[in-house]
């Protein structure tokens, strides 16, 4: 059985610190992308996919994706009905030394963060 088409979305291009995109979709499909900055990637009322040379990942409802600055990265929706939540955060590494630059971490939220 063939798969069906899945529209491809074009991601955000400008972006400032600390910015908050609430949006609603339907399946999409993004290409593979980077940003300048740090990304939190949260999805309601159904899973997200990610995928990058670090692996593949599932984003499940009500959790968070963090996507580091310049890390390629695509996005996959197969929901009908999809709310993402995206937060753009400026890490400076010469600010925030951390040994886990390039890096990509699924999580449950802090009350705080959500």
């Amino acid at each position: 059985m063939p798969k069906a088409y899945i529209s491809t979305l074009d991601c955000a291009k400008v972006i400032e610190d600390g910015d908050i995109e609430i949006r609603y979709f339907g399946q999409f499909n993004t290409d593979i992308h980077h940003h300048e900055k740090a990304q939190l990637i949260s999805p309601e009322m159904s899973a997200v996919y990610l995928y990058s040379e670090k692996g593949s990942f599932c984003i499940p409802a009500r959790h968070y994706a963090y996507v580091d600055a310049h890390v390629k990265h695509k996005l996959i929706s197969r929901s009908p009905n999809l709310k993402l939540k995206t937060i753009f955060l400026d890490l400076n590494k010469e600010k925030y030394p951390t040994a886990h630059w390039g890096n990509i971490a699924i999580f449950s939220p802090s009350n705080l963060l959500d």
